[in-house]
């Protein structure tokens, strides 16, 4: 939930001094909705963390472009594309001052099988 999320944040910034850089959205894709977390991602931002997000592991175009949207550091997944995000994350990628990318297709296929 909300909270919890904002809990997780609030520690992770506590403990920066001590080498924490980041928080990572993951867990199962069918569950909740981007809604949820991100006002706690936008609070890890303010705060100085790098945000990964994996995303596009089941079918949510929706939910996929909101998570582009916000623009993380680093994106996991993103095996369930349409054209257009397709294109978005091309160009993304394609941009010099891209961020990561990690593509994990067998837990997009464990995903789908749910």
């Amino acid at each position: 939930d909300t909270a919890a999320a904002m809990d997780t944040v609030e520690l992770a910034a506590e403990l920066m001094p001590a080498g924490v850089v980041g928080v990572d959205l993951s867990g199962n894709p069918s569950l909740g909705q981007w809604a949820t977390w991100l006002p706690a991602l936008q609070r890890a931002r303010r705060a100085g963390l790098k945000v990964t997000l994996h995303a596009a592991e089941v079918f949510n175009y929706e939910e996929t472009h909101a998570m582009l949207d916000f623009a993380p550091e680093r994106l996991c997944h993103m095996a369930v594309l349409d054209g257009a995000l397709r294109q978005r994350l091309w160009v993304r990628t394609g941009h010099a001052t891209a961020h990561g990318w990690k593509q994990c297709l067998s837990a997009a296929l464990e995903a789908a099988d749910m």
